[in-house]
Formats: structure tokens, C-alpha cells, sequence
């Protein structure tokens, strides 16, 4: 039997968002050394985080299309991915928007905004 003042931990996965992936490969020092440890882990990234990166990359950074290319496939490399399920993304989304809504039925038409359909 283990001693009762033995201590367990639980490896659980990390996930890293899209601000976290661009900090990686930003100008600040402080932000793009602390994010390459974070990626460092092997974290979780979505397919959603692989596709801002993108963006990014070629809005905020102004890098050229190769270098983004390879930054990705760098980043993909480094990391479990997983698939966004877009229909996922919306229920999770019309539930938020219905509890913070005062009640608005999902059915309703002021609920039924084009920018909610996937």
C-alpha cells in the first residue's frame, strides 16, 4: 500500500492557441521564448489554430507565403493535432449565445444571424 503522504500527479495534455504559435515566431523576446517552451511540450493544437496561424502570419507579420508555409509545417510538426468539427463550434456557440441572450430561443429569428450558420 502507498504511503498516504505520497503525492501523484496526472500528465494531462496542453492545448496552445493561435496567439501562442504566433508568438513563437514574433519579435518580442520575452513572449517568443516563453511560447517555444510552451511548444516545446508537444502540445495540442486544432485545425482552427494551424488555419489563424496562417492568417497571422500574412495580416499581422507580413511574412511571404514560403516562410509561412514552412513556419506551419514547423509548428504542425511539433504538435498533436486535432480537427475542428464546425457543427461542434456552432451548437457550442448558440449555447453560449443563448445563455448570455436573456433567453432568446435558438428557433427564434432574432437568434438566427447568418454570421452563426457554418
Amino acid at each position: 500500500m502507498a504511503n498516504s503522504t505520497e503525492q501523484r500527479y496526472m500528465t494531462v495534455p496542453v492545448f496552445v492557441d493561435t496567439n501562442i504559435a504566433a508568438y513563437a515566431f514574433g519579435e518580442d523576446e520575452a513572449k517568443r521564448a516563453r511560447a517555444r517552451s510552451l511548444l516545446a511540450n508537444h502540445p495540442t493544437i486544432s485545425t482552427q489554430v494551424v488555419n489563424e496561424f496562417l492568417n497571422v502570419c500574412r495580416v499581422k507579420l507580413k511574412i511571404d507565403v514560403a516562410t509561412r508555409h514552412r513556419l506551419t509545417q514547423e509548428l504542425m510538426a511539433g504538435c498533436d493535432e486535432v480537427t475542428v468539427n464546425p457543427r461542434q463550434i456552432c451548437s457550442n456557440d448558440k449555447s453560449l449565445i443563448y445563455r448570455h441572450s436573456g433567453g432568446c430561443q435558438p428557433e427564434s429569428s432574432s437568434f438566427n444571424k447568418p454570421w452563426l450558420t457554418v
